[in-house]
């Protein structure tokens, strides 16, 4: 009997719901300290334990195939992030682009088609978890096909007061059940919910 797999949808939110501030998709400064935070590397470890497939949009690709892979080898790198480092590298990733045409690290392939049906068909496949990280785009088109199964939200507790919302109007009503929520250093609070159907 096949079991689907678990799509996990993993992002940094403000109070007030952004994902970046009012200055564009690159005021996400307040992030930073947060990100930092032991109870954020802790969640980030317990999210990727169980995943073997990584989901991720162009930029977000770009931007950690740039950082993430030499963590690893960085001996002053807090242990979570080298164990992150490591995850990344070595974890299938599928990319959601129209515009690259070459991988940029290993284990990557690049896909111009919906997320949704790549998601889909995924789902049937064997393997773990498929974890979005951070890309808002992917999980926003996987919310409105109802392709999501957990919500990991890292909520920062700072009101930014504008720039995108990653839940926007016009999105199907669902419910969500708490699985766990820990809040630690700086008032930042990691949750896990789960899609009730």
């Amino acid at each position: 009997m096949t079991t689907s797999r678990t799509v996990v949808a993993n992002i940094t939110l403000s109070l007030d719901g952004r994902t970046h501030g009012p200055a564009g998709e690159h005021d996400m400064g307040w992030i930073a300290p947060h990100a930092l935070t032991d109870v954020a590397r802790d969640h980030m470890v317990d999210v990727i334990t169980p995943a073997t497939t990584i989901l991720l949009g162009r930029k977000n690709y770009e931007g950690f195939s740039g950082f993430w892979p030499a963590v690893a080898d960085m001996p002053e790198a807090d242990p979570r992030d080298r164990r992150f480092s490591r995850f990344f590298t070595e974890t299938d990733k599928v990319v959601f682009s129209r515009t690259l045409t070459e991988p940029l690290c290993a284990n990557t392939t690049l896909t111009a088609d919906d997320p949704a049906t790549v998601v889909a068909e995924l789902k049937e496949q064997p393997g773990g978890d498929l974890v979005v990280l951070a890309s808002s785009s992917v999980i926003r088109a996987l919310l409105c096909a109802d392709l999501v199964d957990r919500l990991s939200l890292t909520v920062c507790p700072q009101v930014v007061g504008g720039g995108t919302r990653l839940f926007e109007d016009g999105l199907e009503s669902s419910t969500w059940a708490p699985v766990h929520s820990r809040s630690g250093e700086l008032g930042t609070t990691c949750v896990l919910l789960d899609r009730v159907r």
